[in-house]
């Protein structure tokens, strides 16, 4: 489940998984955030399916992922624990937000992971124990640890090429899930099998094809709901979901209440 944005100004959230070791095997499901996320990986290793793009990812690895961006983790070889951030645009310094793309999403620079591990410990003392100050130190926190990473920008190490032989099947879904759209006509339009082509990007995106349709479909609908007037079947259609029934299933599912819920609770908030 994602939750639905609490405050798109002031959401923070912090966890500490050192002592909950996640397990090899572990494989949570496809999904994004309203808001940004930073891992920070203090023991073992772990694959992140990021758009389309696959990671491993180590100890003392930073991985940055913009709102919206559907992303998996995949354990395995072992244990893995992180230290986790997720935090709306307030914490992010306005002078780095329109250079985090740049990053990519695997942020490697071993000369400074020891300041990295420090700041976080600082943010999970104040998170931990708050007192009326600690909101506004924890900004300070979160502001010096991505000035951090953009003065230390140029030392990073050359992170291999990751991008999937599926990179191009992303795109498309992309651009083309607002209308009806198959495994089949997919793949014949990638000159593949649909069998081939199934297992090709579920192998090389973490998850199957109608699941990622469904993901994207599902953001859209959400951005929809908030932004616009139209009703629900409307936005059901203009998704390219053909049952608005189904639609509402999923996005319960995804969301954890209903597009009409959502709705409502928009229109009470106005």
């Amino acid at each position: 489940m994602i939750p639905i944005k609490p405050d798109e100004n002031s959401s923070f959230f912090f966890m500490n998984n050192k002592n909950q070791i996640v397990r090899s095997g572990t494989m949570p499901h496809p999904h994004f955030h309203p808001n940004f996320e930073i891992y920070f990986i203090t023991e073992g290793t772990v694959t992140y399916f990021i758009e389309d793009r696959r990671y491993k990812v180590r100890e003392g690895d930073i991985v940055l992922i913009p709102d919206g961006v559907i992303h998996r983790t995949e354990y395995e070889n072992g244990n893995c624990s992180r230290l986790l951030i997720n935090c709306s645009p307030r914490y992010i310094p306005t002078s780095v937000r329109a250079e985090i793309s740049s990053y990519l999403y695997l942020y490697r620079n071993p000369n400074i992971a020891d300041e990295v591990l420090e700041i976080f410990e600082k943010i999970e003392k104040e998170y931990n124990s708050p007192d009326p100050l600690s909101e506004s130190i924890i900004v300070l926190y979160t502001h010096m640890l991505f000035y951090l990473l953009k003065r230390n920008r140029a030392g990073c190490e050359e992170i291999e090429n990751h991008t999937n032989n599926m990179s191009e099947a992303v795109e498309y879904l992309k651009n083309n899930f607002t209308r009806k759209i198959t495994l089949g006509e997919t793949a014949k339009y990638f000159s593949m099998s649909p069998e081939h082509f199934s297992r090709s990007f579920k192998k090389e995106n973490g998850v199957g094809f109608n699941k990622y349709v469904n993901l994207l479909r599902l953001q859209k609908a959400e951005e929809l709901l908030r932004t616009t007037d139209k009703n629900v079947s409307e936005i059901a259609e203009k998704c390219g979901f053909e049952d608005s029934n189904y639609f509402s299933l999923k996005f319960k599912e995804l969301y954890g209440i209903s597009p009409r819920s959502l709705r409502r609770s928009i229109l009470s908030a106005d």
